[in-house]
């Protein structure tokens, strides 16, 4: 935005790069994520990073553990709105691959695989924000793309598939919350039997905070005709409604947390 002939000094190469993250989620589970591999980008004397490959070892208080790594691509490019006082190169793409493998008590496996595309842009701050600021800022406006599918055995040796159908997206604050999930479910037992599941998860919030999540699970059974409708509907309050906040968190959909 402001171009000027010459030579000039700054970051034109980063050597060495690490990072480390460990903690406690806020239902007990330690983890701990290292950067392995970053490629960057070196735009007027500043190290901007294009690609991000991290990986995420968990352990749940169930001692449940589970290996995420992703692989995130981030596009920057020169961007100037009605509200920005200057061109300024700005994040406008992200995307994120990534795959979860984890085991039952018995070392049976579930891989969960997930792609991801955010779109950027600017927002302003929800009128029920904790720490409200006026003015426009930057973050995740639109989700392009998401696929999931997860992969497994479970502890009755019955062998499942399962795929993310439909998303619809809420965007609060400069991320993406999962409003409402739709899922299908294929399951094959060890006597041979099949059944599919049809499960819509919605998720909602009243002025107050409260969280409602509503699950629908649509069955159907070959083996036996049996076929059935159930709902069930929990209001989450206190504690119990981050942990649906958690279901609703694009970014979190896989944990840990």
């Amino acid at each position: 935005p402001n171009l000027v002939a010459g030579y000039f000094w700054g970051v034109t190469n980063v050597s060495s790069f690490t990072q480390k993250t460990e903690g406690v989620d806020i239902f007990g589970g330690k983890y701990t994520t290292e950067v392995t591999s970053v490629t960057w980008v070196y735009v007027n004397g500043r190290a901007f990073q294009t690609s991000v490959v991290t990986k995420t070892e968990s352990l749940n208080l169930f001692g449940e553990s589970v290996t995420t790594t992703t692989t995130t691509v981030n596009e920057y490019s020169w961007v100037k709105t009605a509200h920005m006082i200057r061109k300024s190169y700005m994040l406008i793409k992200q995307t994120t691959d990534s795959v979860s493998v984890g085991a039952d008590i018995f070392g049976n496996p579930t891989t969960t695989t997930t792609h991801q595309v955010n779109s950027y842009g600017e927002f302003t701050a929800d009128p029920n924000s904790p720490n409200l600021v006026a003015g426009y800022f930057w973050g995740v406006t639109k989700v392009d793309s998401f696929t999931q599918v997860t992969q497994g055995t479970d502890i009755f040796g019955g062998k499942y598939t399962t795929t993310v159908t439909s998303v619809t997206w809420v965007y609060v604050n400069g991320r993406a919350f999962q409003e409402q999930v739709i899922t299908r479910s294929e399951s094959l037992n060890i006597f041979g039997e099949e059944a599919t599941t049809t499960t819509t998860t919605t998720t909602t919030k009243d002025k107050e905070g409260n969280t409602t999540v509503v699950i629908t699970n649509n069955y159907y059974s070959d083996s036996n005709s049996d076929s059935r409708v159930i709902t069930k509907e929990e209001s989450k309050r206190g504690e119990e409604k981050e942990k649906a906040d958690r279901a609703m968190d694009g970014y979190t959909h896989n944990g840990p947390y």
